[in-house]
């Protein structure tokens, strides 16, 4: 299927009130403008309510970026026409006579906000039954070879066929500024954690020997590139760069048995400590880190 367009879903968002949503909406595009561009990406955007479309002609790069942009929970590429039943039909026998064959089984999944004449229903029956009269293929809604999904919005019509899932969470710079203490590569996992959830990250790394790794992190995660070299111990030099970037909290990579090097980080920096890894095992971080591109 040839396309052009992508639709980026997010969830989250979605649930947070009228001021809030609309707040976070533009900080997650101007997010997905940044990592585009940073990688020589030609596109546009365009929003509507619950969703964000991006029109380039580098579809699978864009896709590959995307799914990495935090707030983001699935992207499609998708082919677009006006949503009235007539052109629907057309768009889905032309999609259908490159995808179908006679051999395989088909199911369509519509889904439709807004008011139009039609019915998901009416969609579904019209559209499949020119779709086996032009192929052959045959409808199975229990275990279809294919899925054609159709989403109707308002005026607009977009079909696809996968959903590439995203890291979800919530829009890097949507939440206050933390400080990573990076020791090690769990560390940076549990960085990672708390980018997740929105927060801006300040490295204070104390490991020179995995700088090239901290770097790597950053650039395939597009986060802003802030990093100190401070040595564990030097809480005098953590305070000054907790007061020049107006952390909120500190985030470490420590495990439960770590408590008392939690409990001295929180008296001299009278900061929340924030260890996301503390009650998890280590073959589960190990496995988890090879999820986001890193490794223990």
């Amino acid at each position: 299927m040839k396309s052009n367009l992508i639709i980026v879903r997010y969830g989250e968002i979605g649930l947070k009130a009228e001021y809030t949503r609309k707040q976070f909406e533009n900080i997650l595009i101007k997010n997905i403008k940044s990592s585009l561009k940073s990688e020589k990406i030609s596109f546009n955007i365009k929003q509507t309510r619950g969703r964000i479309y991006v029109h380039t002609d580098q579809i699978k790069t864009a896709c590959n970026i995307l799914k990495k942009i935090f707030g983001i929970i699935s992207v499609s590429p998708v082919a677009h026409t006006i949503s009235d039943i007539d052109y629907m039909e057309k768009l889905a026998i032309e999609i259908a006579d490159e995808q179908f064959s006679e051999n395989m089984s088909f199911a369509l999944k519509v889904t439709r906000v807004g008011i139009h004449k039609f019915t998901s229903r009416d969609v579904a029956i019209r559209l499949g039954d020119s779709i086996v009269k032009k192929t052959g293929a045959s409808v199975d809604l229990t275990n279809p070879d294919i899925i054609l999904n159709i989403d109707i919005r308002e005026k607009d019509a977009y079909f696809y066929f996968d959903k590439i899932y995203g890291v979800g969470g919530l829009p890097l710079s949507s939440q206050g500024n933390v400080l990573a203490v990076i020791n090690d590569e769990k560390s940076i996992f549990a960085a990672w954690y708390l980018m997740k959830r929105g927060c801006n990250t300040v490295f204070a790394l104390s490991n020179n020997s995995i700088r090239g790794l901290l770097e790597d992190f950053i650039k395939n995660w597009y986060a802003k590139k802030i990093i100190y070299v401070v040595k564990n111990n030097d809480y005098k030099k953590f305070k000054e760069i907790i007061s020049y970037n107006q952390c909120d909290a500190i985030v470490v990579g420590y495990f439960v048995d770590d408590l008392t090097l939690i409990k001295k980080l929180k008296e001299k920096t009278h900061l929340p400590i924030l260890a996301p890894l503390l009650s998890m095992k280590i073959d589960k971080v190990k496995q988890d880190c090879k999820k986001i591109g890193s490794t223990i």
